[in-house]
């Protein structure tokens, strides 16, 4: 018969958390002449004392305890959790390992592992322990969505959408992969499979709030509003206060035009924001100050905005820093397009044409720049409609180029790029359509990305061949509609919660353009918006000759070859509509608060100002605007 272990009633208190009792009938035992015995004894203690609140020495006594015995796994795990909870996250690391390596068949600690780096903002080391996780658990889907979800945010963005596609053949109906790999199309503009898989997810299971909500949307940005309804109908049959149901419920009728139906329910929202996150009820806000604003509730709108903006800001709280070294990252590129830096005398020597053999010299892409809301999705739809090109509704392409120059290229300067450099990166660019189902060769592709425009550098030394769109708008106009957005946190949009951050990225993005657009050796195109609007079949023409295309009358027809277009910007919903000039200066009615920004723009206001535009546009003040 075996001996009675002398440490079961520290054990049985452990196990039910009382922390005195555990450390009563442990510390007798801390002496022991058993080693074995005495190491379990200090680890009990040790875990009990943390739990106490006395976090130092229950450290000590860890540590005792490994001392005796370092293969005690139970130990590691014990101290592994104390560092990190006592915020040692680098030594937390370091026991965790000691745990997985004597645990080998084990998930967890590769995920607490996997938990840790996340907290380090190191997503690299996240997605490899979680990667070794799911080795040792092939049969957990979660897994996967964890792993996808580490490498999307360390912008390897590929590697986790063809992660979810694998997977799918091992889980085929699991939901939370299909809509993972509908998110994944989403991004890549593919409408087709991103439709495919919420459908194949609600066909798993048809009452799934989560994955009709997220057709739902689907349907709104392809303007298909009765088939939205009818998916928020059954979601919220199901689940009554699902809130992102309850906002685009809210959504759909302003964009239904039941604007009377749509007050109701964002003041009924509203009215219970208490059960709802500070993202979701900016975004309540910032819905009703649109409301406010059809009905001529100027005041109301205003502190609607306000209010609204700063819950998003608060949310995205986190992004801030981003937003500061995005200005920073802007205004060296400024100093890099001035005349008289290393990169304006390097043009002298640069090449005009791409290398021989490289990829796209048959059909170069067109790039489209623009400070958002300055009609950039509207153009890009127009010029999208010509037979011999297409839209790509922001699938970020040049951003591929970018990335592939710090990862393969060393980060040099896009003047020190050598000809096998530009020939690799013009292959990322066509990869890069093509995994997202675009073929870059049967038409000419346009890369929308608005702010990708301070990366005129690199398109001179690895596009010198492509076209150069830049949409321009009354700077009013595009700093009061983007302050009226709820954009997804990115490190330039997460300065637009406040009218002076917005007009302080306006400010630094266009001082760069300045210099962008005087590089020598680039085809470039300057579009306003206001001619778009007055003046439609005139301006069309002259973008179709900016791209070196024939003219094609089916760009004036745009909307109808839109149809059931995939769009995922703010504009979704405008760029479906008649073109029109009401959008001209929405910001009239808060003129003075306007004017607080005025002399943050700089030059820009008289260069680009409607005034100065399109003078027949000018509008006369607007009564009862607010101080």
């Amino acid at each position: 018969m075996s001996n009675p272990d002398p440490l079961a009633k520290a054990r049985l208190a452990w196990m039910k958390r009382d922390a005195a009792a555990t450390v009563d009938a442990a510390q007798v035992h801390c002496t022991s002449p058993d080693p074995q015995v005495q190491a379990r004894a200090l680890c009990l203690c040790g875990q009990a004392l943390h739990h106490l609140g006395h976090t130092p020495p229950a450290l000590r006594l860890l540590r005792q305890s490994l001392a005796i015995n370092a293969h005690q796994v139970d130990t590691w795990r014990a101290l592994a959790n104390v560092l990190a909870e006592s915020g040692h996250r680098k030594e937390a690391i370091q026991a965790w390992r000691q745990v997985a390596v004597r645990t080998a068949n084990e998930p967890t600690p590769w995920l607490k592992l996997a938990e840790l780096h996340r907290d380090r903002d190191d997503h690299a080391s996240a997605a490899t322990a979680v990667q070794q996780a799911m080795l040792r658990a092939p049969r957990r889907a979660d897994l996967v969505l964890l792993y996808a979800s580490d490498l999307d945010a360390d912008e390897r963005t590929d590697e986790a959408h063809a992660a979810v596609i694998q997977a799918l053949t091992r889980f085929p109906n699991h939901i939370e992969l299909h809509l993972q790999a509908a998110e994944g199309y989403s991004a890549r503009a593919n409408r087709a499979m991103c439709l495919q898989h919420l459908n194949t997810a609600i066909q798993a299971k048809p009452r799934d709030p989560k994955a009709r909500a997220r057709r739902a949307l689907f349907y709104v940005q392809t303007r298909e509003f009765d088939a939205a309804a009818a998916d928020l109908a059954v979601t919220l049959e199901t689940e009554p206060n699902h809130k992102a149901a309850r906002l685009q419920e809210i959504r759909l009728a302003i964009l239904q035009k039941k604007f009377d139906h749509a007050l109701q329910l964002v003041n009924t929202f509203l009215l219970n924001e208490a059960d709802f996150d500070t993202l979701s009820v900016g975004q309540a806000l910032l819905y009703r100050a649109d409301l406010n604003r059809k009905h001529g509730r100027y005041d109301e709108e205003w502190a609607d905005l306000v209010r609204g903006q700063a819950l998003l800001g608060e949310a995205q709280k986190t992004h801030r820093p981003q937003g500061e070294r995005y200005l920073t990252m802007v205004g060296q590129q400024t100093e890099r397009l001035k005349p008289g830096s290393t990169f304006r005398a390097a043009l002298a020597t640069m090449p005009t044409v791409p290398p021989t053999g490289a990829a796209l010299i048959e059909s170069p892409p067109v790039f489209m720049f623009g400070f958002p809301r300055s009609g950039t999705t509207l153009a890009e739809r127009v010029l999208g409609a010509h037979p011999n090109l297409t839209a790509t509704d922001e699938l970020n392409l040049l951003g591929a180029v970018c990335a592939s120059i710090m990862a393969d290229c060393d980060g040099v300067p896009a003047e020190e790029l050598t000809e096998a450099q530009v020939r690799h990166l013009r292959q990322v660019f066509a990869k890069k359509a093509v995994r997202a189902g675009f073929d870059p060769t049967a038409t000419r592709l346009i890369d929308k990305n608005p702010l990708n425009l301070v990366f005129m550098d690199i398109i001179r030394r690895v596009f010198p061949d492509s076209p150069v769109v830049m949409l321009l708008r009354d700077p009013r106009d595009c700093i009061w509609s983007a302050f009226r957005q709820s954009f997804e946190p990115n490190p330039a949009l997460v300065l637009t919660h406040d009218l002076v951050g917005t007009a302080t990225l306006y400010r630094t993005v266009l001082d760069c353009w300045q210099h962008g657009r005087t590089i020598e050796g680039l085809n470039i195109t300057e579009i306003h918006y206001e001619h778009i609007v007055t003046r439609f079949e005139a301006t069309a023409r002259m973008m179709v000759q900016a791209t070196g295309e024939a003219w094609d009358s089916a760009v004036l027809d745009y909307r109808t070859t839109l149809g059931k277009a995939f769009v995922r910007t703010p504009s979704f919903a405008a760029v479906g509509q008649k073109v029109t000039s009401r959008r001209v200066a929405r910001w009239l009615p808060h003129t003075k608060r306007m004017d607080a920004i005025v002399p943050i723009l700089g030059t820009h206001l008289d260069a680009y100002g409607v005034h100065t535009v399109a003078p027949e546009l000018q509008p006369e003040p607007a009564e009862g605007s607010k101080p």
